[in-house]
């Protein structure tokens, strides 16, 4: 599949709890449609993320005991703490405080600390609305429990809450380029370009590209109604074979004119992987406020 890259200059990966940004990431478009995508890598994996709501990075979501969803949380523009925080856009936050660990919280913006007090003339729990726990693994759909504190918990009859991690990718490990399955989403994806590699280990990549209807791979090209490696007639010799497949060998057959007495031999073109290229392509990503004091 031809794909066109672009790097974001001050495009940043926030840090997660439990997961290592080990890529430098790159925004790339499929030529044949117009899904914009974020490749990334985490420690587990390299990462293709789909764009929802212009957003590539990994949600959370906020459930109730039954898994029903109370809210789908974004990622915040900056960190709080050290890390990033969710919810710009809801009731709910999610960060990671300095004196409870990570909240959930639905009175306060994220940085601020939470307050927990004893009423002792009530003995009910007041201060802030919110609850604790343990953020959950960096794998989708993994969550973790939090309990109520503070004015969430009350007189002690409030229920808990689930944190969830929600991710919708494709990974793959090893290389970048290649093919990558499916992780709550559906199909596979295959970054880069098809390459083939022959005995004497010359390689030969599909174009970005068709050039008049056909693909070129590398030495290989579509010329007068056939598959071919060098110049037709040449006295010198040419080959003559199938479009490249990634699922069989093809072999091209070594042909000379009639009156020509060059010797040569077939060559077998075998498929090898994937490679990214350096075809690049400038793009407007998006509008950000600058906040002053």
């Amino acid at each position: 599949m031809g794909i066109l890259t672009c790097v974001p200059t001050s495009f940043y990966i926030p840090r997660y709890q439990g997961t290592v940004s080990s890529l430098g990431g790159f925004l790339w478009k499929e030529n044949s449609s117009q899904n914009i995508r974020y490749a990334f890598g985490f420690a587990y994996a390299n990462v293709i993320s789909q764009e929802q709501n212009g957003v590539f990075l990994p949600r959370v979501r906020v459930l109730n005991l039954s898994n029903g969803v109370l809210a789908t949380l974004e990622p915040g523009p900056i960190e709080k703490n050290g890390y990033v925080w969710f919810g710009e856009d809801s009731a709910y936050k999610v960060y990671r405080s300095m004196s409870f660990g990570w909240v959930i919280t639905t009175g306060i913006y994220p940085g601020r600390e939470p307050v927990e007090v004893l009423d002792y003339d009530t003995m009910e729990w007041k201060g802030t609305s919110f609850w604790t726990g343990i953020f959950p693994s960096p794998t989708h759909g993994a969550s973790t429990e939090f309990q109520p504190r503070g004015s969430a918990k009350g007189n002690g009859s409030a229920p808990n809450l689930k944190l969830q991690f929600w991710f919708p990718h494709w990974e793959k490990t090893g290389g970048v380029a290649g093919v990558y399955t499916p992780v709550g989403e559906s199909g596979n994806i295959t970054l880069g370009l098809p390459v083939w590699i022959d005995a004497a280990g010359t390689e030969y990549a599909q174009s970005l590209n068709p050039v008049n209807g056909n693909y070129t791979y590398g030495g290989i090209r579509y010329a007068d109604g056939k598959w071919v490696i060098g110049t037709v007639g040449s006295p010198s010799g040419w080959w003559e074979g199938s479009e490249p497949s990634i699922n069989s060998s093809t072999v091209f057959i070594f042909t000379v004119p009639e009156d020509s007495e060059a010797a040569g031999s077939n060559k077998m073109i075998t498929f090898s992987g994937y490679v990214i290229g350096d075809n690049t392509k400038e793009g407007h990503i998006g509008d950000w406020a600058i906040c002053r004091p």
